[in-house]
Parts: C-alpha cells; structure tokens; sequence
C-alpha cells in the first residue's frame, strides 16, 4: 500500500506546465519537498495502521509523514469522489481508475459492479 499512498500524496505540477509554466511546476516542487518518504516514515505509517501506534503527520524533522499523509488522502478521495461519481456515471468512469492504479487495489476498493480489466 506504500506506492498507492504515495501516488495520493505527491503532487504531480507537470501535468499543469502547459498551463502554468515553469513558476507552476516549482511551486509544486516546493511542496512536495515538504513530505518524507523515508523508511523511517514508512514505517511510523505501518505502525500506525498496523499496531494503533500513535505517530503524528508531521515527523520529528518537521516534514510531512507522506504515507499518513496519502493515506488520508486515499480515504477521502475514494468515499468523497470516487464512489459518488462513479454511481452517477457522469464524470468518473472505472476504466480510467484501471489506467492509473493497480487491479489488486481496485478491485479491493470499489463494488464489484464496477470492476474491469487493467488497460496498461
């Protein structure tokens, strides 16, 4: 589950530099440099969801735990986004959830009604 809540925490901007330039995707930079993807907070973010370890978001080198981080990223975008929009079947297709992410995941996360096969 690290690389899915990594994906979830980490800010692409270079999807945006054409819209935006340069200056966009160095804001971006910047705050992407503020989370730790260390093996130590990877480990703190296993503690915590594992064991019920209380390890705060912010790390003791005052960076941003990214796991935790994505985590509650992940959370909120499945049950606020997702989900919904998947039931109206308006703006959010499954298939282009299987471009992205990993079947496994998926299929663990949605209700089987929208499950497909990986288009990678």
């Amino acid at each position: 589950m690290a690389e899915i809540y990594k994906k979830f925490s980490f800010i692409d901007g270079g999807s945006y530099n054409h819209l935006a330039g340069q200056q966009q995707q160095d804001i971006w930079d910047e705050y992407n440099s503020y989370r730790d993807f260390s093996d130590e907070a990877l480990v703190e973010a296993f503690e915590r969801e594992s064991l019920g370890i209380k390890h705060g978001i912010i790390r003791a080198n005052g960076k941003i735990n990214g796991f935790i981080e994505g985590k509650q990223w992940m959370d909120l975008t499945i049950t606020e986004y997702w989900l919904p929009d998947l039931e109206e079947g308006i703006t959010l297709f499954a298939y282009e959830l299987y471009q992205d992410f990993p079947k496994w995941f998926l299929d663990r996360i949605l209700p089987e009604k929208f499950h497909c096969e990986e288009t990678k």
